[in-house]
């Protein structure tokens, strides 16, 4: 099969084996990389970002309840708990954006003017934060226009706008 590599100048063979061997060492290594990451234990808030059609945001440092995420609506809707310190506990729902923020002229400005924000910032990477309170419990509730997501967290409770900072700001794209 190889027989004519013998005719070869033992330079050129030398550097041909090399050459394949190089080859199925990549090979091989590619190989096992995709199947260590395939094999990883992913959390259950990155299982269910796969099934979203949006993109998912998640907090950098851990805090998911690990057994309230749910997705729901066919990877439309998808909603955590999250717990980043002592006594502040909050609801994450998130969605693409709605259809009508694209298609209907103002859909967006109303909507957003609706909520009756006391408080409005940005937070870097996140998007535009409008924070009311929520009717009937006491609690804040932010509402966050992303870039494809459109965020709402709830706390049961009244936090300050500098929890709220640091505690959007801990979300990234999962």
């Amino acid at each position: 099969m190889f027989s004519h590599v013998a005719q070869w100048h033992p330079r050129f063979q030398h550097v041909a084996v090399w050459l394949v061997a190089a080859f199925i060492v990549v090979v091989v290594g590619a190989a096992l990389t995709g199947a260590f990451r395939s094999n990883q234990a992913q959390t259950p808030l990155e299982q269910a970002s796969r099934q979203a059609t949006f993109t998912v945001l998640g907090p950098e440092q851990g805090g998911v309840l690990q057994q309230t995420v749910e997705v729901a609506d066919e990877g439309a809707r998808l909603s955590y708990r999250l717990r980043q310190a002592p006594g502040v506990e909050v609801v994450v729902s998130q969605q693409a954006i709605p259809d009508q923020f694209i298609d209907i002229n103002g859909y967006k400005d109303k909507f957003f003017s609706g909520l009756q924000a006391y408080r409005t910032f940005s937070v870097s990477g996140v998007g535009r934060v409008y924070l009311s309170e929520k009717a009937g419990d006491g609690g804040d509730t932010a509402v966050i226009d992303g870039s494809d997501t459109l965020v709402f967290v709830h706390a049961k409770q009244k936090l300050s706008v500098e929890i709220w900072r640091n505690l959007l700001s801990q979300l990234q794209p999962v």
